[in-house]
């Protein structure tokens, strides 16, 4: 709706003739022209109009199926109220074409990676203080609904605080779990205001599991513990004794 509402817009600012059945060119035009250096305000790497829809179909696809499993289609999570719903849509809507297809073959790539080694992959992609949190694995690991939820709100609490302690800055994060099932994937989202409410035990485990995040690089690197800390798997024992000895 955001796209289109700014589309509209260009359309008014550019006068260009309505032709019955040429509205396919006029979108070409208007989106060749916005995507030029020298149009004010156009200074982006990811211009609101581009041709990437029509590019790469399956890539926003796979960006809408984030949208549509808000509020309906079947198998998704718990359910989410009216409100979550308008403010999860409100997140996910307002972000140009191409970027959606950019994530859409992300999200790809990450359920590939699945396949590839059998365990749980996951991401984040970050927009302006926006912050995408993306949690791929199947119903055999996480066979218990809650727990599988409760991960992804960790997971996405913790890539909250440590996007909010690079940039010195408030943001909001958006956290999209997707489980394979007999049904077919499931989807469950979970949407956080502010980076309160966790604990050096739950992050040191979730960075363990899926690694520490360089916002500014682009790249995750992996969590070692000192052989002498506490395993940060929660069994009580020290590292050297538990997983660093395997």
């Amino acid at each position: 709706m955001s796209g289109i509402l700014r589309y509209l817009d260009l359309v008014f600012e550019s006068q260009a003739p309505t032709v019955i059945g040429g509205e396919g060119e006029r979108f070409s035009e208007l989106a060749g022209i916005a995507a030029q250096p020298d149009i004010p305000n156009r200074l982006i790497s990811h211009p609101w109009f581009s041709t990437a829809a029509y590019d790469d179909p399956l890539g926003l696809g796979v960006y809408r199926d984030l949208i549509t499993k808000v509020w309906t289609g079947l198998p998704r999570g718990p359910g989410l109220s009216p409100e979550d719903v308008r403010t999860i849509l409100a997140f996910l809507d307002d972000v140009p074409t191409s970027i959606m297809v950019s994530i859409g073959r992300w999200i790809l790539r990450k359920r590939r990676e699945f396949k590839e080694t059998g365990k749980p992959a996951s991401g984040n992609m970050s927009t302006g203080n926006k912050i995408l949190v993306y949690l791929h694995s199947s119903e055999r690991q996480w066979s218990d609904q809650m727990q599988w939820t409760a991960e992804l709100t960790f997971l996405t609490l913790t890539r909250l605080h440590e996007w909010t302690e690079t940039y010195n800055t408030k943001a909001v994060a958006l956290g999209v779990g997707t489980r394979e099932t007999a049904n077919g994937i499931e989807y469950t989202h979970v949407y956080l205001e502010g980076a309160g409410g966790l604990t050096r035990e739950v992050r040191d485990k979730i960075e363990w599991q899926y690694g520490v995040p360089n916002f500014r690089l682009g790249h995750v690197r992996e969590l070692k513990p000192e052989r002498n800390a506490s395993c940060p798997c929660g069994s009580g024992l020290k590292y050297k004794r538990c997983h660093g000895g395997r």
